[in-house]
């Protein structure tokens, strides 16, 4: 989510732990970030600067099990987010989130299973947050993704589409919890020209608690799963921890 906002540098480290199933096809993920943010400001207007690292690990199992596992940093990530509204005395923000992804993960051709994809990606963020009286927020946002072509295996991607909300309460000054959906269609690819029918159409729920253990510490934890996946593996369950620091 992009609607919030600090003054001040900060670093996240961010783990999130997924298990997805279908038919016994079984791929667990295990993924680390390391996330460093700037505040600055753009023509006037709130902004930041973020670099994102992931360090990955992948298991497969049951019918999946021959693609064996990998591990390894993943794509790098650039993000530079402007809030051209920022209202903070009524709690309301529209913010413009560019993002690269960058080919710097690890990836070799030969393996079944990478933790970088050997193509660079281009994602635009829109968000919208607005405050309910003086608990409730309600968070929008939507996202479209263009894939550069990986060389190696002749893949393209059409653009990936997603809409995220989310309600939140602040249930005391320092915590705040939020229930949200998120849907996610498009990306079909294709491999030398001939088209894997294989179009994303999948649709998310996630639970998040945090909270500010001081001025400059912060604690989140989220659960998640999907609710309906039409191609590829349905994630039974997301675990994310995020640790943030500011300084």
């Amino acid at each position: 989510k992009i609607a919030w906002i600090s003054t001040y540098p900060t670093v996240q480290i961010c783990r999130t732990t997924s298990n997805a199933a279908v038919n016994n096809a079984q791929l667990q993920s295990d993924v680390e970030i390391l996330r460093y943010v700037h505040w600055t400001s753009f023509a006037g207007h709130p902004a930041a600067l973020e670099v994102l690292l992931p360090y990955a690990q992948l298991k497969s199992d049951g019918n999946l099990s021959s693609m064996g596992s990998a591990s390894g940093s993943g794509d790098l990530i650039l993000v530079a987010p402007v809030w051209l509204i920022d209202n903070k005395a009524d709690r309301e923000s529209f913010a413009v989130a560019p993002y690269i992804f960058l080919p710097t993960g690890s990836y070799d051709k030969n393996r079944a299973l990478n933790v970088g994809e050997n193509r660079t990606r281009y994602d635009l963020q829109l968000g919208y947050m607005h405050g309910i009286g003086n608990a409730f927020d309600i968070e929008l946002a939507g996202d479209v993704m263009y894939f550069e072509k990986n060389a190696d295996t002749s893949l393209n991607q059409n653009l990936l589409y997603q809409v995220q909300g989310y309600l939140s309460y602040q249930w005391t000054p320092e915590t705040k919890l939020a229930l949200g959906l998120s849907h996610s269609i498009g990306g079909e690819t294709s491999i030398n020209g001939v088209n894997q029918n294989d179009q994303i159409n999948t649709t998310k729920t996630m639970f998040t608690v945090s909270t500010f253990v001081d001025q400059r510490n912060q604690l989140l934890f989220s659960y998640g799963k999907d609710i309906s996946v039409a191609n590829g593996l349905k994630e039974d369950s997301r675990f994310n921890f995020r640790l943030l620091h500011v300084f």
